[in-house]
């Protein structure tokens, strides 16, 4: 094991195999799935080794109280305890997410991490072996932004911060982290959390209401532990 982190249940590992070639798949891009796309689920349903299941993306982001990094995808694909850990692939055959939960007591309601979301943890499970949590120094507002705009508005910067050294000032609003949309302050604040201290993010910016976006390079510092100012 080089790595691993409970609050995504997902590890890192190396494997020592053979001097040859070791089978792999293609990792997908799991921003792009809507509700109702295909997918395919194996694992190892009750021993059952090799078992495939189909279904559809029943919704996405999906909050179920798991922990601080909660954005999974959902679907009627049957998962049952023994398929953790498996692929999730869609129909071009790439792995768009990890198979981690189910609701015991309901029928097509599994749960898989966004291969994304792991795609951004791997590098930091690699340098720390642990998940080393980012951190930019502000605060976001809670509630969600103003109806047609999306982003993470900013509600204040702390001093000497990551985010004060950038640049960045209350009322800006984000929308994008390392070009890729954030629809609102949790999937923002996510995505910044899983990067490791020292990663330079581009978070493009849209200051004083309908000002024109710009992009600014922030430098992550460490999330200070709990008690600590």
């Amino acid at each position: 094991m080089v790595g691993h982190d409970s609050a995504t249940d997902v590890a890192l590992l190396k494997i020592r195999g053979p001097g040859k070639e070791l089978p792999f798949t293609r990792l997908g891009d799991s921003d792009r799935l809507q509700v109702g796309d295909w997918v395919l689920a194996i694992g190892n349903p009750f021993g059952l080794d090799h078992s495939v299941s189909h279904g559809m993306i029943s919704a996405k982001e999906r909050i179920i109280g798991v922990g601080a990094f909660d954005d999974f995808i959902q679907t009627d694909a049957l998962i049952n305890p023994g398929n953790s850990g498996g692929p999730l692939f869609n129909m071009r055959g790439e792995v768009v997410g990890v198979n981690t939960a189910i609701v015991s007591q309901a029928q097509g309601i599994g749960f898989a991490v966004p291969i994304n979301m792991v795609k951004d943890l791997l590098p930091n499970l690699l340098e720390n072996g642990r998940l080393a949590r980012g951190w930019l120094g502000l605060v976001v507002q809670e509630e969600g932004p103003a109806a047609g705009e999306k982003g993470a508005v900013v509600q204040s910067v702390f001093k000497a911060s990551p985010a004060a050294h950038a640049g960045l000032a209350a009322g800006d609003r984000v929308t994008a982290v390392n070009g890729r949309p954030v629809e609102g302050y949790l999937r923002f604040m996510r995505r910044v959390a899983i990067l490791a201290p020292g990663t330079v993010v581009r978070l493009t910016v849209q200051r004083g209401g309908g000002g024109r976006p710009q992009e600014l390079a922030v430098t992550l510092g460490e999330r200070p532990a709990p008690g600590r100012p």
